[in-house]
């Protein structure tokens, strides 16, 4: 089912990326609901200082690889050099229980997939326990990147790149992760990358931080199309570029979007069956979950307009159990949701199945030619003549004395 376990138990990464770890920087970090988190630099102290916070942590090993630069940086001019630092690193920090996955690939060229697959192997071999986990900006090429990794994770910062603006840039969520699907053959689990981030830190003019609703609309969108972890970006940049009560904002604002998902892990991570929900319009994207009998139906408005819309649910009745989170639903005809979502809306509805007992279900016609009124008639006559006796014991007691009957013994006569 693609989940992931730590020490056995049901684990669902909740992170975000960070530059590197530090006390300063886990005081204000471990203030949200996150559980992990993704660092790029690798210092002897990080995993221990994760352990004491209470989270864990992937661990950076994109590189070397044979001819990199990091690899001639480090004098590395053999695969088997390369080999020998590669697990160094693994068998160092292999047994810390702070340890999540390896991070073992950012974006990298299709020209680096051989080379790719042997890091992945190399890896692999030395540490059975621990997920390789690689992030790419793109589709095009990633079925051929998948014997290069365990996990997957898509980075998308739709918002503000090359000035796309917020009707056009948040549905890119949805197309993505459809292209992935069908990569993967969606059989990789994701750990995916969401926007926590605004392009103009890097130069793009007009670009802007995701508000909030349109922060929740992609984190669900993503979540819809089936991701096991999530792992936005970026602590790092929104502490190096926001100040005082800007920064309060935005970070309150990430806390606040990120712990709706840490209340639903339970629910995400069920693998019981749920029905399918066909949407009434493509400017909804939509997902069902059932946990412990409960229908949890999201369904995510990929449009900056208001959206009437409406979901079927499968087949069957359902009742109406609440809201769980955002916008509310009609449920019509036991088992139609219709909406009226705001702009970039998200819902997510619970559902419980109508209970009733359908008779063609328990009894075959056969049965129901035989069993007439008449016959039944016949066979009580038949309990009341045969098989109930009366009787009158004369007992020699005062009146209101208490009296036990027991029956010895019986038999059934035929």
């Amino acid at each position: 089912f693609g989940r992931c376990l730590v020490d056995g138990r049901l684990f669902f990464p909740l992170g975000m990326y960070a530059s590197r770890i530090t006390p300063e920087m886990l005081a204000i970090y471990t203030n949200g609901p996150f559980n992990c988190v993704m660092p790029y630099q690798t210092t002897p102290d990080m995993l221990d200082l994760c352990q004491s916070a209470g989270i864990m942590s992937c661990l950076t090993l994109r590189e070397p690889v044979l001819g990199s630069k990091s690899a001639l940086l480090r004098k590395l001019y053999t695969q088997d050099a390369v080999d020998a630092c590669v697990l160094d690193v693994v068998n160092r920090y292999k047994d810390h229980p702070a340890l999540l996955a390896w991070y073992v690939c950012d974006e990298a060229p299709a020209s680096e997939i051989a080379k790719r697959i042997r890091h992945y192997w190399t890896i692999r071999n030395a540490d059975a326990e621990h997920p390789t986990y690689s992030v790419m900006n793109r589709t095009t090429d990633l079925r051929d990147f998948l014997p290069t990794f365990d996990v997957g994770g898509q980075d998308s910062y739709p918002l503000g790149y090359q000035g796309l603006k917020a009707p056009v840039a948040l549905r890119c969520v949805t197309k993505r992760m459809s292209t992935v699907e069908a990569a993967t053959f969606g059989a990789t689990p994701q750990w995916d990358v969401p926007q926590a981030y605004d392009w103009s830190w890097h130069g793009h003019a007009g670009a802007r931080f995701p508000e909030e609703q349109e922060m929740r609309n992609m984190l669900w969108q993503f979540l819809a199309h089936g991701s096991r972890g999530i792992i936005s970006y970026a602590f790092h940049a929104m502490f190096k570029n926001l100040r005082g009560e800007e920064f309060e904002r935005r970070w309150n604002q990430v806390v606040k979007t990120h712990r709706e998902i840490e209340r639903m892990v339970p629910v995400l991570l069920s693998v019981e069956a749920a029905p399918a929900l066909v949407a009434s319009t493509t400017n909804l994207t939509c997902r069902a979950w059932l946990k412990d009998g409960t229908l949890y139906a999201l369904a995510v408005n990929l449009c900056a307009e208001r959206t009437d819309a409406r979901l079927r649910v499968g087949e069957g009745e359902w009742t109406f159990d609440g809201v769980e989170l955002g916008d509310s639903a009609a449920l019509e005809n036991g088992n139609e949701l219709v909406y009226d979502l705001p702009p970039f809306g998200v819902s997510i509805v619970r559902l419980k199945r109508e209970r009733h007992v359908d008779r063609a279900s328990l009894f075959s016609a056969e049965y129901d030619r035989h069993w007439t009124p008449a016959l039944n008639a016949e066979i009580e006559a038949n309990i009341e003549r045969y098989r109930k006796a009366d009787c009158t014991v004369g007992i020699d007691a005062a009146e209101g004395t208490e009296v036990r009957v027991e029956q010895l013994d019986h038999a059934f006569g035929f």
